[in-house]
């Protein structure tokens, strides 16, 4: 597919525009400064009709309305949806486990859903009940059908997981390089390098045998780095992790880790490998990157008052939480 940026003008200077007000999700100055839940409630609720019981879900829900309008508006802009599917199945995947898992638990699980996946919720509900995965793209339904089979003949729910979420980003990959962007696509495969470094490090740790199996079984084909050396790796892994990713780009970024890092801290300093190539975006003047890049960053400042307000609620100091927080989205 040629994508010609000149169809991306109108979107790209909309959103340039919106970008361009201030924005409480954006203020990472004030973020920083809450002190406790009322801080982050006054700094993020501003409908105080906002469905929640308690000042944390009101936060939460508001939180998820954001996130829903962005998407929304994003989708009413551009001229082609087809391409951005992928950044929606990631809720279609949290929507799927949570209607396989609610069904086998027999519970309720509406109230956990997301409302805005590139497959409707009633689609999804239907595909699930009567096992016909049609509505889903080809890896997650293939996915769905084997992780049903997984669970009923292992019992382990763990598999729902692991099995879903490989054909999840499989899709996510597909897509992406159907759309033609290349900023799409390397992106894309940065987001599957940090899965997979994540994966190595926590099988690694295990003392456990076939480790090497279990990685290739949890890790996700298709990034930059390839699966297969890595697994080659992992009986010999001695925790140098710079080491480990010596000549890749992310190297540096574990480079100041030392070797009691946290694995919130690991995250995050491959998260900015991710953001770091997503903020080219900050130098293209128009083009379907735009949308994208604005779906990201807020994404991102979500995840920032999320980080910001579990770190405040479970006694985490305020040194802590800063480390944990990305600077370095659009």
């Amino acid at each position: 597919m040629a994508l010609k940026d000149t169809d991306y003008l109108y979107s790209s200077s909309n959103i340039r525009a919106r970008q361009g007000g201030k924005s409480f999700f954006t203020n990472l100055v004030s973020l920083l400064e809450c002190k406790n839940i009322d801080d982050i409630y006054a700094l993020v609720v501003t409908d105080e009709k906002i469905e929640g019981k308690t000042k944390k879900e009101k936060i939460e829900a508001s939180l998820d309305k954001r996130l829903e309008e962005c998407i929304n508006y994003v989708m009413r802009l551009v001229p082609n949806r087809s391409i951005y599917k992928f950044l929606l199945y990631e809720y279609d995947l949290c929507n799927l486990k949570s209607l396989i898992k609610g069904e086998i638990r027999g519970t309720e699980v509406d109230d956990i859903l997301y409302s805005f996946g590139a497959i409707s919720l009633s689609e999804l509900k239907f595909a699930v009940e009567k096992r016909v995965f049609n509505v889903l793209p080809k890896h997650m339904a293939e996915g769905a059908r084997n992780a049903i089979d997984a669970y009923a003949k292992t019992k382990n729910p763990a598999l729902i997981d692991i099995i879903l979420d490989k054909a999840c980003f499989m899709d996510i990959l597909e897509n992406a390089k159907e759309s033609g962007c290349k900023m799409f696509i390397e992106a894309t495969k940065r987001r599957i390098d940090i899965i997979n470094i994540l994966a190595f490090i926590r099988i690694a740790r295990l003392r456990a045998k076939g480790k090497r199996e279990m990685f290739l079984e949890a890790s996700i084909e298709g990034g930059n780095l390839g699966c297969d050396m890595l697994a080659e790796k992992i009986d010999d892994y001695d925790g140098n992790l710079e080491e480990l990713l010596k000549g890749t780009d992310y190297a540096l970024a574990v480079s100041n880790l030392g070797s009691n890092y946290t694995p919130a801290l690991l995250a995050k300093s491959l998260d900015e490998v991710y953001l770091a190539h997503v903020k080219g975006i900050n130098y293209i003047p128009f083009g379907a990157e735009i949308p994208y890049g604005y779906v990201i960053s807020t994404i991102y400042e979500i995840k920032n008052v999320k980080t910001v307000l579990a770190g405040l609620l479970t006694g985490v100091d305020a040194k802590t939480i800063r480390e944990r927080v990305r600077f370095g989205y659009v």
